[in-house]
């Protein structure tokens, strides 16, 4: 647990709605001034919504969105939480209105079970069309992530650019070739993918990419 001042059970009872008044609220404070700790909370939610026998069971929706409307804008909400294991990609966490998806895991023929997806497809929608990131494993704890907008094949979009930000700065820079853009070697951190043409801002999606032991990195 991030931190020693909220536990296992106060999740549990804070999904569940049975927390006072008092403790909710300081519960939601906590959440606020802490992203790692929302980070963690929303990856228990989504693992709730999945798994009946998790202790934190189903979360009710406006337990949420009241988590939510506390963070500040300079905090943001990421919207995918992925985590780099070995070759493989995990999705820790994901926000509604956000479409997620990987390629068929095939069962390798001396495992007993599936191989663990390289390749997460994330898809988010705007009202002038979808934007599909697919973050691919790279080995050796990076990624490359391939940023698709179909639309700006059409004269409107055409000249868009997809930037990819980290804590504010422009790390990476690329205009849409096909209505496509490709940044590689991406490690750890948080990260989002902004569109823009000229200087009309068209959309962006905020992702969060941890290593196997929940560490990023940062310049």
């Amino acid at each position: 647990m991030t931190t020693e001042r909220v536990k296992e059970t106060d999740f549990a009872a804070y999904f569940e709605g049975r927390l006072p008044e008092g403790r909710r609220q300081e519960i939601e404070r906590i959440l606020a001034e802490t992203p790692d700790l929302m980070d963690e909370f929303f990856s228990l939610y989504r693992l709730g919504q999945t798994r009946a026998d998790r202790e934190a069971g189903s979360a009710p929706e406006r337990i949420v969105r009241n988590a939510i409307s506390l963070l500040s804008a300079d905090k943001g909400l990421f919207e995918v939480v992925l985590a780099l294991v070995g070759d493989a990609v995990q999705v820790l966490s994901s926000a509604s209105g956000i479409d997620l998806s990987s390629p068929r895991a095939a069962f390798a023929l001396r495992s007993s079970g599936p191989e663990k997806p390289k390749i997460v497809v994330i898809r988010k929608f705007f009202d002038w069309g979808d934007v599909e990131l697919d973050v691919q494993s790279a080995g050796t704890g990076l990624c490359t992530i391939t940023v698709e907008v179909p639309a700006a094949v059409d004269f409107e979009f055409d000249h868009l650019r997809a930037e990819l930000q980290s804590e504010g700065r422009i790390i990476a820079s690329e205009q849409l070739s096909g209505g496509r853009s490709v940044f590689e070697a991406v490690g750890p951190g948080r990260y989002s993918v902004m569109l823009r043409k000229n200087r009309k801002f068209f959309g962006n999606i905020t992702i969060r990419i941890t290593g196997p032991s929940g560490e990023e990195h940062h310049d």
